[in-house]
């Protein structure tokens, strides 16, 4: 049995080798020690084919997490380049045109990956986060170019919020990205949406003031 959060599976070496010794005192039968290292090779093939299984599902989900947070990330910085460049369109045309070139990068190939190993992703635990972030990333060129810039920051609130949350862990993305792109994702979503936290309490305290007068 793997120990609590699927770690390595424990070292008893040095106790097989304690009890080897202990038997191999004098005065204790051959075929008692030959019975006994019979027993220790069943005992030890019944558990590696017990741990088999949990060992291959560890991998299986540590390799879908690294496709899923990869994939989250690219589409995120596609985003990304929509809100910090295009904050006023100069015209329809050039917006449009911008639409439809983040149209063709967000190409979703994690998708189908995912739909191969449903299984696998049903225990992640960022399965529900990961699923509305894909729906909102999918609204983006399924809804009208003039919505485009909102749709693209509901995705960037979206994952901001999921970090400080939980539900997306900052070290998957650590784990799928060089260092600096994850340190980056990580901060301009999580200051994008500590911004529009920031923001909203502030209209509410403004609102109380204006209902106290």
């Amino acid at each position: 049995m793997l120990p609590p959060g699927g770690g390595a599976v424990p070292d008893y070496t040095k106790q097989l080798e304690e009890i080897i010794r202990l038997l191999s005192r004098r005065g204790i039968s051959p075929w008692v020690l030959a019975a006994f290292a019979a027993l220790l090779g069943v005992v030890g093939g019944a558990v590696g084919r017990a741990i088999e299984p949990l060992i291959a599902d560890i991998s299986r989900r540590r390799g879908l997490r690294r496709v899923l947070y990869g994939d989250l990330a690219g589409m995120f910085f596609q985003v990304d380049t929509i809100t910090t460049f295009g904050e006023r369109w100069a015209n329809d045309h050039v917006r449009d045109d911008a639409f439809h070139r983040l149209s063709g990068d967000l190409d979703f190939q994690a998708e189908a990956y995912i739909s191969a190993n449903r299984d696998v992703f049903m225990q992640l635990r960022e399965r529900q986060a990961a699923n509305h972030v894909y729906r909102l990333l999918h609204r983006i060129i399924d809804d009208v170019p003039r919505n485009m810039e909102t749709n693209c920051r509901a995705v960037q609130w979206m994952i901001g919020k999921y970090l400080r949350d939980g539900s997306l862990n900052p070290k998957y993305f650590g784990r799928s990205l060089p260092k600096n792109q994850a340190r980056r994702l990580i901060t301009r979503a999580t200051e994008l949406y500590d911004e529009s936290i920031r923001q909203e309490q502030e209209l509410q305290k403004e609102n109380q003031r204006y209902l106290g007068t």
